[in-house]
């Protein structure tokens, strides 16, 4: 399974719903603090869940171009481990050198 990625900033999609992945751990920088401290809060309520197929909808109401978000929560120990390395080499491979990155 081959995943296209493209590096944007996240508050400049005009989408209708944003999906992003949300950890516990999460000091996420990607959003203006209103939206931060709306993430953390449903982390903190045990509103944002790991479970396969759980999503939960933040309604921006203007905050960002988006107009909704969907926040996915990731549990790293329990992500298929083959997918993750596949990520993480397809981000890697958008980010670093060309020189670096062999076919």
């Amino acid at each position: 399974m081959r995943v296209e990625t493209q590096a944007v900033d996240a508050g400049e999609l005009d989408v209708d719903v944003l999906g992003v992945p949300v950890t516990a751990e999460t000091d996420d920088t990607r959003f203006p603090a209103p939206v931060r401290a709306r993430l953390a809060a449903l982390v903190e309520a045990g509103d944002v869940r790991s479970d396969v197929g759980a999503t939960t909808i933040l309604h921006l109401n203007g905050e960002l171009a988006a107009r909704r978000l969907a926040a996915v929560g990731v549990t790293l120990p329990r992500a298929d481990r083959n997918l993750l390395s596949e990520l993480l080499t397809d981000a890697w491979e958008e980010k670093a050198p060309k020189r670096l990155v062999s076919g």
